[in-house]
């Protein structure tokens, strides 16, 4: 009968295990970061990725290749495709760019501008005003100076018509 007892009453709160584990996360600052990302990238986050990716100048091939270490590492996250994106741009593989871009869920403004890019590196100029506008519509800076770029495209671009004529 005790025994009866200990097994109803007893032995099932004793088979419980609760366990709390806690641990801080390393922040690392910008030269630590520098030296991470060369050999465990999986230990940083985006944001620090982004930040080491800024401590380059703009274009450099160390600065492409931080944005596609970060789409390695976070090939679903919208901000890290669009980062990568640009960075194709940059290198003029537009192909790339529009694969990063077709990833990318939302529309933001950004990503309608580099679509616009991406269609005036390729000469369709109707595509790339439709983008253009629109980006520039939602109040986006760079959006007005790629239309403005693409007025002067199609400035140059009537010139050298009405001179072969």
């Amino acid at each position: 009968m005790p025994y009866q007892y200990l097994l109803r009453n007893v032995y099932p709160r004793l088979r419980v295990a609760v366990c709390k584990v806690n641990f801080n996360v390393k922040n690392f600052d910008v030269e630590e970061a520098k030296e991470v990302i060369k050999t465990r990238p999986q230990n940083l986050s985006l944001n620090e990725m982004f930040m080491v990716a800024n401590s380059y100048p703009a274009g450099s091939p160390e600065f492409i290749e931080v944005f596609e270490i970060a789409v390695r590492m976070y090939p679903e996250n919208d901000i890290a495709n669009m980062n990568a994106a640009a960075a194709a741009i940059m290198r003029n593989d537009l192909v790339a760019a529009e694969r990063y871009l077709n990833k990318v869920n939302s529309k933001e403004p950004e990503c309608i501008n580099s679509l616009g890019v991406i269609a005036l590196l390729k000469g369709d100029y109707e595509l790339a005003e439709k983008y253009l506008k629109a980006a520039a519509g939602s109040g986006l800076d760079a959006a007005k100076d790629n239309l403005d770029e693409l007025a002067k495209k199609k400035a140059n671009m009537a010139e050298i018509e009405k001179k072969k004529k």
